[in-house]
């Protein structure tokens, strides 16, 4: 569904995340080859992410004889914003997180860019058990909303931390 563009997140002073990005498929996430799409990783505060992400691998990578040629809404990306929150959580609370629901999703353009986006991530409430949070995917050339998801939540758990280190839950 295309929609406005109003209330869009904006970022602070930008810091570098830490561990850089190469070890997060490692060391923090637990994702497959096929979702392994974030390339930075920046914080703003205690509140703030942003990861630039890849696009993902056209839809005859994954399933044979797929019907369309090209993602509408880019499933690595979407992912990615995701997985961002997932890097914040291992930053603020040093535990994993995991998505229970998405409020809203609007896309603004006909499809994802080819060349990636950029998921930019603001919390809007949080505790040590759960948070919520709003995620803009922005074109990484011009800067323009792609999509927005709103009111996001996910589950924080110290037991994920063990499960995702493993690549596995029990």
């Amino acid at each position: 569904m295309l929609g406005d563009e109003t209330g869009r997140i904006q970022s602070g002073a930008l810091k570098s995340y830490s561990p850089v990005n190469g070890p997060i498929y490692n060391d923090t996430l637990f994702h497959g080859k096929l979702l392994q799409n974030i390339l930075s990783v920046q914080l703003s505060g205690d509140d703030m992410i942003m990861v630039d992400l890849s696009p993902t691998d056209p839809p005859s990578s994954w399933m044979a004889g797929g019907i369309q040629k090209d993602w509408i809404a880019d499933p690595g990306a979407l992912d990615g914003g995701f997985q961002a929150m997932i890097l914040w959580s291992f930053q603020q609370y040093n535990v994993g997180s995991l998505p229970n629901k998405i409020g809203k999703y609007r896309q603004f353009k006909q499809q994802f860019p080819s060349h990636g986006v950029r998921a930019a991530v603001r919390v809007t409430q949080r505790s040590e058990a759960r948070a919520v949070a709003d995620i803009e995917f922005l074109d990484r050339k011009s800067g323009d909303l792609v999509a927005r998801i709103e009111d996001y939540e996910c589950t924080l758990d110290k037991s994920l931390k063990g499960a995702f280190r493993r690549h596995e839950l029990e």
